[in-house]
C-alpha cells in the first residue's frame, strides 16, 4: 500500500455510486470504483462520513456507510481546519460552502495525492486548480493535489 498513490473520495463519489437518477455517473462512478481500486488507495475522512450519515432513508444510509467501511480514514486536523480557512479567504470555494473548502485542505494537510468528486462547480475547475497550490506553498504545502473526476481513471 505505501507506493500506491492515495485518492481522497469526496461525498459526491460515494453517493453516485447508488444515485440511479444520474445513470451515467452511476456507471461511471461503480467503472472507476472498480478499475482503480486496485491501483490507488481509496481514503474519506470523517467529514465525507458525517455527511453520509446524515443520508435519508436508513437502507440507503446503510448502502453508502457500508462501501465506506473499508476505506482508509483520514482524519481532519485544526492544520486542515487553518488551511481550509486560507482557502476560503482566498475565495478559491464559496464562503458558504466550507465544507469544500475542509475537503481540499484535509486532502492537501495529509498529502494524499489527489481528490475525486463529481462537483465541477466548486471543486473541479480552474480556478480551484489554479490558486488552490498557491495558497498551499504560501502555509507551507507544496506538493500538488491533482483534482479530478472518476471519468478520468
Amino acid at each position: 500500500m505505501g507506493d500506491r498513490l492515495r485518492l481522497y473520495l469526496d461525498t459526491s463519489v460515494i453517493s453516485a455510486y447508488f444515485d440511479e437518477r444520474t445513470p451515467d455517473r452511476v456507471s461511471a462512478t461503480r467503472a472507476f470504483w472498480q478499475s482503480a481500486q486496485s491501483d490507488f488507495e481509496f481514503t474519506v475522512s470523517p467529514l465525507v462520513v458525517h455527511e453520509l450519515d446524515r443520508t435519508p432513508g436508513e437502507q440507503r444510509r446503510k448502502e453508502l456507510l457500508a462501501l465506506i467501511l473499508p476505506l482508509a480514514l483520514v482524519p481532519s486536523t485544526s492544520e486542515a481546519q487553518h488551511l481550509a480557512d486560507r482557502i476560503l479567504e482566498a475565495n478559491i470555494v464559496p464562503e458558504n460552502k466550507p465544507e469544500d473548502a475542509l475537503r481540499l485542505a484535509i486532502a492537501v494537510e495529509r498529502g494524499l495525492d489527489a481528490l475525486v468528486s463529481w462537483n465541477f462547480r466548486h471543486m473541479i475547475n480552474f480556478k480551484t486548480q489554479r490558486f488552490l497550490p498557491v495558497v498551499c506553498a504560501k502555509n507551507g504545502y507544496f506538493k500538488s493535489l491533482q483534482i479530478t473526476s472518476p471519468l478520468n481513471f
